[in-house]
């Protein structure tokens, strides 16, 4: 095992005496910027889907950054400027060995550590937990998971572990996260705890299991005047719904979401809230054909506000990815030229900032675009990346989609033995599981399947 004076100097190439004085408020403000950018990146790295919990991860990530700035330690200055500089890993081995040899200390002294002591611990872990991610998430995890054995009813670390395991995919972990929440004599702790089991139904595709749960969370949240988590938990039981088609229902639970974060001043759930009713608009089009045009444009019109709330949090990630909606409902509407503008807009955001678990998604979107303009060899190209996009991502419901309309393309050029076989392996991946809303994509890849393979 490397000692921490080995760690220690490790670092030198990264941090000088000089690097590590003390910072100016505005020598402080540019690493945090630079530091969260990073971490913005990261985030964007792993999915197609907005950062929905991305709040929460950039406060823990900014409090541990300001923590180590602040400290008089030389090795914490030296562990910041190595993170800063790049030399991520090499600046976390530092603080977690040092974190473990202060565990053994403390352990050491007695079995039943004073609850001061416990806290510090904890406080330590939770630091580091926070900025491991930018090294990769299950370091992250198993920091919190060191941390919460000392702090075991720190709704922070709960809530974050909760996240972290949403990110991975995890979703009996997960599971277990909630009802250690709901264990516990806070109010708050209980409604996260329903709020998170709630949006694992989501995440299921289970809208009724996923309503009762949400309930019980708003009832909470309620109870405690706690609007932020009102707001959340209203704006889930609009998307379960929605997923349910009670569209009147999840519009009302939505609005009044929107309406309560704009009122009490968060944003982003103003924003998630916004985004529940444009996919609202845009999945009514799919039970009704009378007044299909007026009700796509409603549906732009709601991603485009969706769009702007984003933007005015600089939220340019989470911007662009409602941009590749308003381009699936261009395309809708036959407008497959501006669905083209959109997408390639789309994707000069994610490109600038890295966010390559964005871009199969987006790459499908643009591929479908030109497919329907008849430029198939281009098509071609962006199919093929977006296919291998998701399956290095695992995002198998991405994947089946991909494949399913790149099939439809090859049928359009009269290429029968691909459509065949494009759509053969759309439908073995939906066979195999994997995939939300299994019943409807198993529909509909039967359905390609066999007009495509005769």
């Amino acid at each position: 095992m490397r000692t921490l004076r080995v760690l220690f100097a490790t670092l030198a190439l990264a941090a000088s005496g000089d690097s590590i004085a003390a910072q100016t408020s505005a020598e402080m403000a540019a690493l945090e910027a630079r530091l969260t950018a990073r971490l913005e990146r990261r985030i964007a790295e792993e999915t197609a889907e907005m950062s929905g919990h991305l709040e929460a991860q950039k406060i823990a990530f900014q409090q541990a950054i300001d923590t180590l700035a602040k400290s008089q330690n030389e090795l914490d200055r030296k562990a910041l400027a190595a993170i800063d500089s790049g030399a991520t890993s090499a600046g976390l081995d530092v603080l977690e060995e040092r974190a473990r040899a202060r565990d053994e200390s403390v352990l050491a002294v007695s079995a039943a550590a004073s609850a001061n002591d416990l806290k510090t611990r904890a406080d330590e872990w939770k630091r580091i937990a926070a900025l491991a991610y930018l090294d990769n998430t299950q370091r992250s995890i198993d920091a919190y998971e060191r941390a919460l054995n000392f702090s075991p009813h720190d709704v922070q670390i709960l809530d974050q572990l909760a996240n972290l395991y949403l990110r991975e995919g995890r979703a009996s972990e997960r599971a277990a996260i909630a009802q250690q929440m709901l264990s516990l004599d806070s109010p708050e702790a209980q409604a996260r705890g329903y709020i998170h089991r709630g949006d694992g139904y989501l995440e299921a595709s289970a809208p009724k299991q996923a309503r009762l749960a949400l309930e019980q969370g708003l009832a909470l949240a309620k109870s405690a005047d706690l609007p932020q988590l009102q707001a959340k938990a209203l704006a889930y039981l609009g998307a379960a719904d929605i997923l349910d088609s009670r569209f009147a229902q999840g519009d009302q639970k939505a609005s009044q979401a929107a309406e309560l974060a704009r009122a009490n001043g968060f944003p982003y759930e103003e924003a998630e809230a916004l985004y529940v009713l444009a996919v609202s608009a845009e999945r009514k089009v799919s039970v009704t054909l009378i007044g299909r045009k007026k009700a796509l444009e409603e549906a732009d019109k709601r991603y485009a506000r969706a769009q702007q709330a984003f933007l005015s949090m600089n939220d340019k990630l989470s911007a662009a990815s409602v941009l590749v909606r308003r381009a699936r409902v261009s395309a809708a509407l036959g407008n497959h030229a501006q669905a083209e503008t959109q997408v390639r807009d789309a994707i000069s955001t994610m490109e600038a900032v890295g966010a390559t678990g964005q871009l199969g998604y987006a790459e499908q979107q643009l591929a479908y675009a030109l497919a329907n303009q008849e430029r198939f060899d281009e098509a071609d190209r962006y199919y093929e990346s977006s296919v291998r996009r998701a399956r290095e991502t695992k995002q198998v419901g991405y994947e089946t989609v991909a494949l399913m309309q790149w099939a439809q393309a090859k049928a359009a050029q009269s290429n029968e033995a691909e459509a065949c076989r494009l759509a053969t392996q759309a439908y073995d991946l939906v066979v195999a599981g994997g995939v939300t809303e299994v019943a409807q994509q198993r529909k509909n890849a039967e359905q390609i399947k066999k007009q495509l393979c005769r």
